[in-house]
């Protein structure tokens, strides 16, 4: 997969073992809603007050924040594995990472505008010359005002990313 946001990858060396990992992880884990296709359930059930969803099982987990107010699928996706340091604890080696779909959309987003942008270039080139001053405006601003937007999406998934990552430095170390 091309990855168009970044990633980070880090370690944390704890003195819990691997059980004591797993168990302080999933009191901050609510496990995966299965979807169901074609069915109705009307049961009530409240929401979780755990941050994160995912999975935490034999050494390894997957985990995303839980978010009311934004789209899921751009939120990072937390991976990581557990290992036994014999005496010593417990090595986590975790990589953070953008969903699939939505780094998939990004990238698409990118291969579309990075033509729509050179036309505009040089169609403000053409209007810049014949003196129609307002006309380039338009033409330049344009994909100044999408690349922010892109920037933007950067930037927030880049803060989402510190957050979760200081998350976990904060329950192990």
């Amino acid at each position: 997969m091309k990855i168009i946001l970044p990633t980070e990858k880090f370690t944390i060396t704890t003195h819990l073992t691997p059980d004591r990992v797993e168990d302080k992880l999933l009191n901050f884990v609510e496990p995966y809603k299965s979807a169901k296709f074609l069915t109705f359930d009307f049961s009530y059930s409240p929401p979780s007050n755990k941050p994160y969803q995912g999975t935490v099982e034999n050494g390894f987990f997957e985990i995303k924040k839980m978010s009311e107010r934004r789209n899921q699928g751009s939120l990072p996706i937390i991976q990581g594995s557990i290992s036994d340091q014999d005496s010593e604890g417990s090595l986590i080696e975790v990589k953070i990472k953008p969903d699939k779909e939505f780094n998939d959309g990004i990238l698409l987003f990118a291969v579309v505008m990075i033509p729509i942008v050179i036309i505009n270039f040089f169609c403000f080139l053409a209007n810049f010359t014949e003196g129609d001053i307002a006309g380039s405006i338009i033409f330049l601003a344009a994909p100044i005002l999408v690349c922010m937007g892109y920037f933007s999406v950067i930037k927030n998934f880049e803060s989402d990313m510190k957050q979760d990552k200081q998350f976990l430095l904060g329950i192990f170390e």
